[in-house]
């Protein structure tokens, strides 16, 4: 009876970290690290967010803030705070929407206490919106490196206003272009009468 019992205890330790090694493989394979660069035209972007949205219900959406060289990790809430590069996701398909921005705008800000105004956008519109952007990724278990080519915003763009750039632009209280009259004030062109016009009227009004 007592050998039967060590060898259950034995046969307990064994299997023990069998299962922990199958709850850390089940585990990882529903986890993803996705990181990457972003390029503007080619050029590294410096700054903006990234923005992957779950094609599934059942998954999270994910952020990611791009740095000063251009590279992004992305995250599922705060993500983790001691290491971002070690921010996991869930696995699947994606769509994602970017945002690029110049520097920040210095003695501008958007309300007391407020950071300051954000810079101009520099990626095309396009990419702000996960029905026009085309950037579809499948985010598989594990590293992901995922490098995103945008294109900048074009010319056409710079001289168009969004209805938000309308509605910043109404609230800073900027005012309203006048329009240029194409009427002349009063008195500013004199008729000039002849000479000999004026001759001609004195006589015939007589002494």
């Amino acid at each position: 009876m007592k050998l039967f019992d060590r060898r259950l205890s034995l046969l307990c330790l064994c299997a023990a970290p069998l299962v922990g090694v199958a709850g850390c493989d089940s585990q990882a394979n529903r986890s993803a690290i996705v990181q990457g660069a972003v390029t503007v035209d080619g050029e590294l972007a410096k700054s903006g967010s990234i923005v992957f949205h779950p094609v599934s219900e059942d998954a999270p959406t994910a952020y990611g803030s791009i740095r000063s060289d251009g590279t992004y990790s992305l995250r599922v809430g705060q993500g983790n705070q001691q290491d971002p590069d070690k921010s996991k996701i869930i696995p699947g398909e994606y769509v994602a929407t970017v945002m690029i921005r110049g520097p920040s705008i210095p003695n501008e800000e958007l309300g007391p206490g407020a950071p300051p105004k954000g810079g101009p956008r520099l990626s095309a519109g396009k990419y702000s919106n996960k029905e026009t952007s085309g950037l579809s990724y499948s985010i598989k278990p594990g590293l992901n490196v995922i490098n995103i080519p945008v294109e900048a915003v074009s010319e056409e763009e710079l001289l168009e206003k969004t209805p938000a750039e309308h509605t910043e632009a109404a609230e800073s209280g900027e005012p309203a272009e006048e329009k240029e009259s194409a009427a002349e004030p009063a008195g500013s062109d004199e008729v000039q009468v002849p000479a000999e016009a004026e001759e001609h009227a004195t006589e015939e009004a007589g002494p």
